[in-house]
Parts: C-alpha cells; sequence; structure tokens
C-alpha cells in the first residue's frame, strides 16, 4: 500500500526538524553558522507555510533542550516558526537567486531583531536601542573580534540560496510528495 500524502509530509517535517537540531548542536560551538533556517527555509519550499512553521518551531524547542532551555525559548521557536511560515508564501515563486538571498537575509535580519528586541529588552530590561546594537557590535574573544548580526545574516542567507538551489535541481523529493 503507498503511503498517504500526509503521512509523507509529516515524514519530511521530521526529517527536516532531527537535521535542523542535530546540525544547530553541533555548529553551536562555531560563531554565526547555523543550518537552523536555512533548513527551516527549505522545508517550508517543499511543505508550505505550516511545514515550514512547524519545522523552524519545533526545531528551535528540542535543540534548547540541549543547548538551554529558558525563557527565551517561547520566543526564538515562535520566530523561527514565523520564519518557515513567511517563506512558505513568498520564497516557492522566487526563481532568481539574488532576490532569494536578499530575501533569505531579511528573513532572518528579521529573525535576529525580534528575537534581540524580545529576549534582550523583555526578559533582562535593557532599553530596545540597546538590544539592536548589542545585535550589530561584534564582541571581543580576547583579541579577536566576533561579529553578530550582519554576518550571521550574510550565512544564513548564503547557505538557503545553495541548499535551495541545489534541491530544486533534485525533483525527487516533489515526486515523493506527489506534485
Amino acid at each position: 500500500m503507498a503511503p498517504t500524502h500526509f503521512t509523507v509530509k509529516v515524514a519530511m517535517i521530521s526529517i527536516f526538524t532531527s537535521l535542523s537540531v542535530a546540525s544547530r548542536i553541533m555548529l553551536a560551538f562555531l560563531p554565526n553558522i547555523s543550518l537552523t533556517t536555512p533548513l527551516t527555509i527549505l522545508s517550508s519550499f517543499y511543505l508550505g507555510s505550516l511545514g515550514g512553521f512547524l519545522v523552524g518551531f519545533i526545531s528551535m524547542i528540542i535543540s534548547d533542550m540541549y543547548l538551554g532551555f529558558g525563557p527565551w525559548t517561547i520566543v526564538t521557536s515562535i520566530s523561527m516558526g514565523l520564519v518557515g511560515f513567511l517563506s512558505g508564501f513568498i520564497l516557492p515563486r522566487v526563481r532568481d537567486k539574488v532576490l532569494l538571498f536578499v530575501l533569505a537575509y531579511l528573513l532572518t535580519l528579521f529573525y535576529d531583531v525580534v528575537t534581540s528586541i524580545l529576549t534582550i529588552s523583555v526578559f533582562f530590561g535593557t532599553p530596545v536601542w540597546v538590544a539592536l546594537i548589542n545585535l550589530f557590535t561584534p564582541v571581543f574573544i580576547g583579541v579577536v573580534p566576533y561579529p553578530m548580526g550582519p554576518v550571521h545574516e550574510f550565512s544564513t542567507a548564503f547557505l538557503s540560496t545553495y541548499l535551495l538551489g541545489l534541491f530544486r535541481r533534485n525533483e525527487y523529493i516533489r515526486v515523493m510528495l506527489g506534485e
């Protein structure tokens, strides 16, 4: 008996979520390199807005159980879910790689700004402008500057564009989903 469309979608959500969780945990020690957002964006390309939301939301909750669960988890989970939800509406229609890069950059910037404002400002009581400055100010580890915001957005946009280009050439997933 062939699997139903619903069963295949649930399996794909599980696969994208497990890849996202594993990559976030394994790459946690590398600055500004994360596959969570690119995998969330990629999943929304194949599974639509709801699938993208679920992958982003569940990925952040599960990975925070390993990396540090706290009140910020709900903010990061909902924000990553929104990235998946929004990209499910926007990105499937985009074919130009430059526009895809810009949109992935803006989606990541949205995530970073929302999570910075809500976690730093609300949970730690700092003014919103301080939260935004902290997002774009490098942190020094020893004497080496550790760039924040823009480097994270650039690396995520690059990985998202690369993965979407790679997966668009492979129609196997679309065939599995019956599209």
